[in-house]
């Protein structure tokens, strides 16, 4: 199981998601972790929220509006401030061609919907606890 009383607890996850009743539904799923949920619905707004929330995590949908989950994830991955922030993409498509896009782009980790929960829980946790594992490390060899 998996020990909430870490670092982990206290980590903000930024969701984005064009699909107002999943952002509702995630944020009930993940704040009882001690998650600090930040929810957007509009991917143009991408930017400005994610330097304000400065989130430990960042969670994507594959399809949406305007931009998808794809280009921001890569437009991440392009910058140096953001560069290292784990990505999770949530998606209905499961046919190998999305996925190989998904990680080209840069995803860490994938998540299809519908969610089940546990599962969502397990992915985002490894990713949360290897993230702060990597930086504990690199305070050591300061």
């Amino acid at each position: 199981l998996l020990d909430l009383t870490g670092p982990a607890a206290e980590a903000k996850v930024m969701v984005v998601d064009d699909d107002v009743h999943l952002l509702a539904a995630l944020k009930m799923i993940l704040q009882p972790w001690g998650l600090q949920v930040t929810t957007l619905d509009e991917p143009e707004k991408f930017w400005e929220v994610l330097v304000t929330t400065c989130p430990d995590l960042l969670i994507l949908d594959v399809e949406m509006p305007g931009y998808s989950g794809i280009e921001l994830c890569l437009a991440v991955r392009n910058d140096l401030r953001w560069s290292k922030l784990p990505v999770l993409f949530l998606t209905a498509h499961s046919e190998s061609e999305t996925v190989r896009q998904m990680f080209v782009a840069g995803a860490d980790d994938y998540v299809n919907k519908p969610i089940v929960e546990p599962e969502l829980i397990a992915r985002l946790m490894n990713r949360l606890e290897r993230t702060q594992l990597r930086r504990r490390l690199a305070q050591t060899q300061r």
